[in-house]
């Protein structure tokens, strides 16, 4: 067996007939009520993808071309992951797809395909994004008589009218994106998926589960993550492990490095929920006022 990882034509023909598969099951999972016939629909298709199955040699070829890209572009994470051991995560071929494996709850973390499951949440996501974004408040009053105030209720005036066109305009997630938080990376394939459909300038992946995020590593190509984000000019920040409140610091110190003005509307995707991540979706939500204090 070869000791290679696919070509770049390789992935793109087995990424092309997953599409066409997950295509034709997009309309019948947004609109389907019956889940037992989803379930049985959905099965079907993971079948047959079996013929565009991985082998663990390929696997193994994929961590070490991830493993010198990170030293090439985040030396102190390489330091971190070269000799990492997980303990409750285990990358796992199932039926020739990597599958990540909980020992604590004995199951798989994806049901099917992870591809193709990332592929559906993003399309659903892109239909129905998350934000959090600022709200400001016109002085009406303005009993001082400030010039300031005058001008300054004309702007909120102006955006407030903006916004309202484009909320019923278009909605769906825009192309161009100033910033977005990405919590969970399981296997990865969310992450190539928007960086390959969207220009965004400030991604932020948090990630408190090392075990996940080393998984990641066997499936997806983040050598092509990271140099395409480089390319694009897009500022990338990986909180990765087991955090509390030093998470959010970390991230508001970023902001002030990469310029705040990105985040005042800011896409939150979820890729997976866990108690860790709800905690950190809480804190997040919580402390958001911070980063756009000042405005």
């Amino acid at each position: 067996m070869s000791q290679q990882i696919p070509t770049p034509e390789e992935l793109a023909e087995k990424f092309r007939k997953l599409e066409e598969k997950a295509e034709s099951l997009k309309q019948q999972l947004y609109s389907q009520k019956d889940s037992a016939e989803l379930e049985a629909k959905l099965q079907k298709v993971a079948d047959k993808t079996s013929l565009l199955a991985y082998n663990e040699e390929m696997l193994l070829a994929q961590f070490e071309h991830n493993l010198n890209a990170f030293e090439e572009y985040f030396p102190d994470v390489y330091q971190v992951i070269k000799d990492y051991q997980p303990s409750r995560y285990f990358v796992e071929l199932v039926d020739g797809f990597p599958n990540i494996y909980d020992e604590e709850k004995e199951q798989y973390i994806y049901k099917y395909p992870a591809y193709l499951m990332s592929l559906l949440q993003l399309e659903k996501y892109q239909q129905e994004p998350q934000s959090t974004h600022s709200a400001f408040e016109m002085n009406k009053r303005n009993s001082g008589n400030f010039i300031h105030s005058e001008y300054l209720n004309k702007i909120i005036q102006t955006l407030s009218e903006r916004v309202e066109t484009e909320r019923t305009a278009k909605k769906g997630l825009p192309e161009t994106i100033g910033s977005l938080v990405l919590f969970g990376a399981g296997c990865g394939y969310q992450i190539e998926l928007l960086i390959n459909q969207h220009q965004i300038y400030n991604l932020y992946l948090i990630e408190p589960e090392l075990d996940l995020f080393f998984a990641s590593l066997y499936s997806t190509n983040w050598r092509y993550i990271l140099e395409s984000l480089d390319k694009k000019e897009c500022n990338l920040h990986l909180s990765i492990g087991i955090q509390d409140g030093d998470f959010f610091d970390d991230l508001l110190y970023q902001t002030y490095q990469n310029g705040r003005y990105d985040v005042v509307k800011t896409f939150g995707y979820v890729h997976y929920h866990s108690p860790l991540i709800d905690k950190l979706l809480g804190i997040y939500k919580s402390r958001f006022y911070e980063m756009i204090q000042g405005w």
